[in-house]
């Protein structure tokens, strides 16, 4: 009986020994070029999924902004007139306040333009001596005389920390579509 387990211990043994050499051989002989190639499929994988990863970023941005402007234009058509402007007035304001006078100025009237602001730089000058830089709009009335609509607006700094005295503006607006209109308004 003690044969039997003796030889049943050195099988043991000779087997966990076998298995010693062959981690060993694989953790301390494995050639270097074979860890190269591993790290360079690493790599390539780790640039193939960025590279996926950002296609769908664009995708979802490009979507989202489709939805947005989808949404956007869904909530114009089911607002009545007056909204429609008030939306339409906060808008322009809205790009005036973000420095973005480029956008801005194209919604102006083209015989407003000529006739006030021939140049982006007469509008930006404009704007930056006459509103304060956080705008906070009340909307005060709104008339309609043909297709064209009169929002008086009262022009607030948004922040009470500031100097800045309350303007009382007319804004004239004309409705092209939905979500495209021109603007003028009361120079003062």
């Amino acid at each position: 009986m003690l044969d039997k387990t003796n030889i049943l211990l050195a099988i043991v043994v000779v087997i966990l020994l076998m298995c010693n050499l062959i981690l060993y051989n694989n953790k301390f002989l494995t050639p270097a070029s074979d860890n190269q190639k591993v790290i360079q499929e690493y790599n390539q994988r780790e640039q193939n999924i960025i590279a996926q990863n950002t296609e769908i970023d664009e995708e979802q941005a490009r979507m989202s902004d489709e939805e947005i402007a989808d949404e956007k234009l869904t909530d114009l058509k089911s607002m009545g007139e007056a909204d429609r402007m008030y939306t339409y007035v906060g808008d322009f304001f809205s790009k005036i306040e973000a420095e973005d006078y480029e956008e801005a100025y194209n919604r102006l009237y083209d015989d407003f333009k000529q006739q006030y602001f021939p140049t982006l730089d007469n509008f930006s000058s404009y704007v930056q001596k006459t509103y304060p830089a956080f705008i906070s709009l009340q909307y005060d009335g709104i008339e309609r005389q043909g297709e064209y609509y009169i929002v008086t607006v009262t022009i607030k700094s948004s922040v009470s920390s500031l100097s800045f005295s309350n303007v009382q503006q007319k804004i004239i607006l004309f409705e092209k579509d939905f979500n495209d209109y021109l603007v003028s308004f009361q120079v003062i």
